[in-house]
């Protein structure tokens, strides 16, 4: 009977996980646009938070509205979802960091002054690079770019190089539609973990029983 009981147990606990688990990684998943943290007129910095994300060196404008004196600007080109976009502030090097692990989908990348700028794109875990790609970014169209990196905690971007094309030589490039998935380990998980190595102990503690005995 304790074998029947076991074997329930444990199949409902494993079962239990498996849906945790699936839900977790469901609810994660996120397309950022920028829409929730621009300000009209503006170009803020992206706050710390957003996507539950840690943001350097990367800020928010409205890209159908700023450098009205650059008709054609890629920023403009670049708001593939609403208005807003995120690039890099001063055309310096960025980065996107999280306290746990993520992985990097997709994202919409565009030039916003220099026609064929390069951007250097490498993702990390604990200091350890395993992706990097470079890319040729236009400012007449923006790029729905697919990069399927998994298992990162860390995201740099260094742009350079270009030709001006609107009287102004500027290495920043617009970003949108960012696609991630963060997979945390539900809070209830550990506890299902230790259930079921309790579980384990027990069925083999009933074993060593039944041999002695």
């Amino acid at each position: 009977m304790f074998g029947i009981t076991f074997r329930s147990c444990l199949t409902a606990m494993a079962v239990a996980t498996s849906v945790m688990w699936f839900n977790a990684v469901a609810a994660s998943a996120a397309t950022l646009d920028f829409e929730s943290v621009g300000t009209p007129g503006a170009q803020v910095e992206i706050p710390d938070g957003y996507g539950d994300l840690n943001w350097n060196n990367f800020y928010v404008l409205n890209g159908v509205e700023q450098y009205p004196e650059y008709p054609g600007n890629g920023y403009g080109t670049g708001a593939s979802s609403g208005v807003y976009v995120g690039f890099n502030g001063f055309a310096d090097p960025a980065s996107i960091v999280s306290g746990s692990t993520f992985d990097f989908i997709s994202a919409s990348l565009t030039a916003a002054f220099n026609e064929g700028l390069m951007l250097d794109v490498a993702g990390y875990r604990d200091g350890v690079q395993l992706y990097f790609k470079t890319v040729t970014l236009s400012t007449a169209l923006y790029a729905n770019l697919l990069f399927n990196w998994s298992g990162i905690d860390q995201l740099t971007f260094k742009s350079y190089g270009g030709t001006p094309v609107f009287g102004k030589n500027g290495r920043q490039f617009a970003l949108d539609d960012l696609q991630v998935v963060k997979t945390p380990i539900p809070a209830a998980l550990p506890f299902l973990a230790i259930g079921l190595a309790g579980l384990g102990f027990a069925a083999r503690r009933r074993r060593a029983v039944t041999k002695a005995a």
